[in-house]
């Protein structure tokens, strides 16, 4: 889910994965992560763009895209240890 949100920012799409990248950008740019431009208000239109993909099932979709960031985040540091 990284990767795809890495590379469709570069590429200028805006999609759900993007969407998430841009809403951890201050905590991916902290832990290493090189990021460009982000979107803005990526917050409301990540949760906009599930509502409209799924009404049923946007907050648990969104719920799973900020636990897996979060997950990614707090490895970033012990793949830094592992890489010395």
């Amino acid at each position: 889910m990284i990767d795809a949100g890495l590379a469709d920012l570069a590429s200028g799409k805006s999609t759900a994965e993007s969407l998430a990248v841009s809403l951890a950008a201050a905590r991916l740019r902290r832990e290493g992560v090189p990021l460009g431009a982000i979107e803005s208000d990526a917050e409301d239109r990540l949760y906009d763009l599930l509502c409209a993909n799924g009404a049923g099932l946007a907050h648990a979709r969104y719920g799973a895209y900020l636990r897996q960031l979060a997950s990614f985040a707090d490895a970033c540091p012990i793949a830094r240890v592992d890489r010395k």
